[in-house]
C-alpha cells in the first residue's frame, strides 16, 4: 500500500479523473487509483467517501470543462453558424491532444451498461447531453434568425437532436483515432449539411 501522503483535494479529482478516463467506472480498481493520485486509498475515501463518489464528482467536474470549453459559445443568446462551425472545429483539433485516445468521459460512461445503472450517473449523463442538444438548438434557431441557413434546413423539434448526434459522434471517432485532417472533413459536411448543400431533409 503506498504511504499516506496529504494532497489537495482538487489535485487527487484531477488525477482521479483521468485514471476514470482511461479506464471507466469498472475498469478502474481503488489500486489503480491509489496509483493515478498518488495516495491512499485512507485519503480517498476520507476525501470522497467511497469509489463511487469519486468517480460522480469526477463526473460533474468533467461535465463542467467540457461545457465551459465547448458549450458556452453555443449557449450565447447571439450565437449562430460561426459559433457551430467553431465548435466542431474545436472538436476536430482534438486529435493533436495526446490524451485524446481516451475520449470523454461522460460519452464513455453513457455506453458503461453498469454504471449506467447507477441513478446518479445516470442522471448526469444524461442531463448533460440534453445540455448539447439545447445548447445547438439555441445556436441553429439563431442562425436561421440570422437568415445563415434555411429556414427549413431541419424541423424545429429535431434541431438539436442531429447535432447532438453529430457532437458526440465525432468525440466517438476521435477516440477510435481519426486524424485530425478526417476528423476536420467531418466537421465541414455537418456546416455543408446545416447549409443545405446536401439536401439533407428529416424524414
Amino acid at each position: 500500500m503506498p504511504p499516506i501522503r496529504k494532497q489537495d483535494r482538487s489535485v487527487t479529482l484531477e488525477k482521479a479523473m483521468r485514471c476514470f478516463l482511461k479506464l471507466g467506472f469498472n475498469g478502474a480498481s481503488i489500486a489503480d487509483l491509489e496509483g493515478a493520485t498518488g495516495t491512499n486509498r485512507r485519503q480517498i475515501f476520507r476525501d470522497f467517501e467511497s469509489k463511487q463518489s469519486l468517480f460522480i464528482e469526477c463526473l460533474q467536474t468533467f461535465a463542467a470543462i467540457a461545457s465551459e470549453r465547448l458549450l458556452q459559445p453555443l449557449q450565447h443568446p447571439e450565437a449562430g453558424l460561426e459559433q457551430i462551425r467553431s465548435t466542431l472545429y474545436s472538436i476536430a483539433a482534438q486529435p493533436d491532444s495526446p490524451e485524446a485516445c481516451f475520449g470523454c468521459l461522460v460519452c464513455n460512461t453513457s455506453i458503461d451498461y453498469s454504471a449506467m445503472r447507477d441513478p446518479a450517473i445516470f442522471t448526469i449523463v444524461n442531463e448533460f447531453l440534453f445540455k448539447i442538444e439545447a445548447a445547438y438548438a439555441n445556436a441553429l434557431l439563431g442562425a436561421i434568425r440570422k437568415g445563415e441557413i434555411p429556414s427549413d434546413a431541419l424541423e424545429d423539434s429535431d434541431l438539436g437532436k442531429v447535432m447532438l448526434a453529430a457532437h458526440v459522434g465525432m468525440l466517438v471517432l476521435v477516440k477510435s483515432g481519426k486524424s485530425r485532417e478526417a476528423m476536420e472533413q467531418i466537421a465541414a459536411e455537418n456546416v455543408c449539411m446545416l447549409l443545405g448543400k446536401i439536401g439533407f431533409r428529416s424524414p
